[in-house]
């Protein structure tokens, strides 16, 4: 190898005319993938072509020769051959040379592959009380080659905020639309969410999500435990409820054979107090707790064990 490279030095040294072109196949190559390189020159090159490929490493070839780059980069790549002159003798060294550049991944076209529109629980559909803050939507985004993603957020599709990414080569990414002040909730109803792309050009139909829009009125009164949370036929005792959303107005109930005999003690919007009567003949059992009021109802969670008699 030190022999070749003493040669090929001194013919460098020796050249008396640069002649002929080199090209490469691909012409802009990448890391790790081979690229081959053709010198053509006239008349044409008699014996071996000595190689350099601009990275440290030579070869003697034909007038073809191949290599793989490992880093990205612009190298020279050189080709030192001899032909035979008019009068039939051999040439000095002759050498042609070319730039390369190796990318740093294949060059691509920048397109979308993939787009996905959705809320935060991943379905294309929700509901919302009017004025509710914030609601946001979430874009999905995968692209082919390197550019700008560049859209507009629309509502019954009327745009409401630009988004604008600058996409790597090949990568997802996930973009929402918190940037916005909110998606509009004030007027009842159903909406759809959708994006009017700008770049890159798209040639499909993007997706629709859509949100509810209903009057809001609140939630009903819930009952998530009692305590005590069993007593026997026949028994009266004070049960306190734990829960949310409790109100004045609420309405409770146990099942036909246990009575409510005052309402209930609001303490907190989420703790109540209940006086109740269980008849002797109040069957034995699981009974789970109704509530309402004009909000509503509910059937429990909270329930009440019913023992018999002893």
């Amino acid at each position: 190898m030190r022999w070749f490279r003493t040669c090929l030095a001194l013919s460098l040294a020796l050249v008396v005319q640069a002649a002929g072109t080199i090209t490469a196949n691909p012409s802009v190559p990448f890391p790790g993938r081979p690229v081959t390189f053709i010198l053509t020159a006239t008349p044409d090159p008699i014996g071996q072509v000595q190689w350099s490929f601009g990275d440290g490493r030579v070869a003697d070839a034909g007038t073809i020769a191949t290599t793989t780059y490992l880093t990205p980069g612009s190298y020279t790549v050189r080709a030192v051959y001899r032909s035979l002159t008019n009068g039939g003798a051999l040439s000095p060294p002759q050498v042609a040379q070319a730039q390369v550049r190796v990318a740093d991944h294949p060059a691509a076209p920048f397109s979308i592959a993939m787009l996905r529109l959705r809320w935060e629980d991943g379905g294309t559909e929700a509901a919302v009380a009017q004025g509710a803050t914030p609601l946001v939507a979430f874009l999905d985004l995968k692209c082919e080659g390197t550019g700008a993603f560049q859209a507009q957020w629309t509502v019954d599709g009327v745009p409401v905020g630009t988004v604008t990414r600058q996409v790597a080569f090949a990568s997802a990414l996930t973009v929402d639309s918190r940037d916005l002040p909110s998606l509009p909730t004030t007027e009842l109803g159903e909406h759809q969410v959708s994006l009017r792309i700008l770049s890159p050009p798209v040639s499909f139909q993007v997706p629709v999500i859509r949100y509810f829009v209903r009057l809001n009125r609140g939630e009903p009164p819930r009952i998530e435990a009692v305590e005590p949370a069993q007593l026997r036929a026949g028994a009266e005792a004070e049960l306190q409820l734990t829960g949310r959303n409790f109100t004045a107005d609420m309405h409770l109930s146990f099942g036909k054979d246990i009575a409510v005999l005052a309402p209930p003690r609001i303490l907190s919007s989420d703790r109540a107090t209940v006086r109740v009567y269980l008849s002797p003949t109040a069957r034995p059992g699981l009974r789970r707790i109704g509530v309402a009021n004009p909000l509503g109802k509910a059937r429990g969670p909270g329930n009440l064990r019913v023992l018999g008699r002893r």
